[in-house]
């Protein structure tokens, strides 16, 4: 099954909720749908779940393309876990917590789907996507299925191969760890807990702008030259963490795009560090 839209507005898409539309949107629930797009195009974008995006409504990579979290069946096998690429964060903790298994629990709250967590090798509080994966299954630039080892991912911090190559990430085999369900149930509760306290994620934002460069904390940086909490045109550098920008007014992808390229250049300025982008741009 394929949902085609047309002029579909990006408060729809991301999590920023930024202002103005993409041309086309699709949503594939069907394995071979998605491999004969692939084969008959080569401009398109995908993204997940939109919550490490920041897009150009101008964009002329082609229509943004998603996965369906129903495009295939989640299979169990002891420790082992085969989930698709478009199931959310959500759904995969329920999971968890029905199978008593561990692991993940560092994801919990986050708005994402799994496929989008893996192509940037979503981490925080020392773990990272990437220490549970065994392998990947991706629809390739021909619109081939194939498996990928761990080792042929390239994952490094808040990177891996999908930033580079034109795979679709279909669904990923994890090796998780057994757990009584209530233990998991806990460490879910105080993952989601942590990250409500610290994050602002009841609010528009695209999580991390930046990434942490060697030895420090890109908040600590953004802080210290007096961002926290300012607004300019309608973007707010939050209050509870200097790296995550919020969507306050009706803020667009170039009003986003200006306070990034300034606090990189201030920084640059004031410390000789060069931020990052955590943050997608797609344009």
């Amino acid at each position: 099954m394929i949902k085609s839209k047309r002029r579909v507005p990006l408060s729809r898409l991301t999590t920023f909720q930024t202002k103005g539309t993409v041309r086309k949107s699709i949503i594939f629930a069907s394995v071979s749908g998605l491999q004969d797009f692939v084969q008959a195009n080569r401009q398109f974008c995908v993204i997940g779940r939109g919550s490490n995006s920041l897009i150009d409504p101008k964009m002329k990579r082609g229509p943004i393309i998603r996965i369906s979290p129903d495009i295939l069946p989640t299979y169990i096998d002891g420790e082992d876990m085969y989930v698709n690429a478009g199931i959310t964060v959500n759904r995969l903790m329920d999971i968890c917590k029905e199978r008593g298994l561990t692991g993940l629990e560092f994801t919990a709250g986050v708005p994402a789907s799994l496929g989008g967590m893996i192509a940037m090798n979503f981490g925080c509080w020392g773990e990272e996507i990437s220490d549970w994966i065994h392998s990947v299954q991706v629809i390739d630039e021909l619109g081939n299925i194939q498996w990928l080892d761990k080792k042929d991912l390239h994952f490094e911090y808040r990177s891996s191969i999908f930033h580079h190559q034109k795979w679709v990430v279909l669904g990923a085999l994890l090796n998780l760890k057994a757990d009584s369900r209530e233990a998991v149930a806990q460490r879910i509760k105080q993952a989601v807990a942590r990250r409500l306290k610290t994050q602002p994620l009841r609010e528009r934002t695209f999580g991390s702008v930046f990434k942490n460069p060697p030895g420090k904390f890109a908040g600590q940086l953004i802080e210290s030259l007096g961002y926290k909490g300012r607004v300019e045109n309608g973007v707010k550098m939050s209050e509870m963490h200097a790296n995550f920008m919020v969507n306050v007014g009706e803020a667009g992808f170039q009003e986003a795009r200006a306070l990034i390229q300034k606090i990189q250049k201030e920084v640059q300025t004031q410390y000789g560090i060069e931020l990052e982008l955590e943050v997608q741009i797609k344009s």
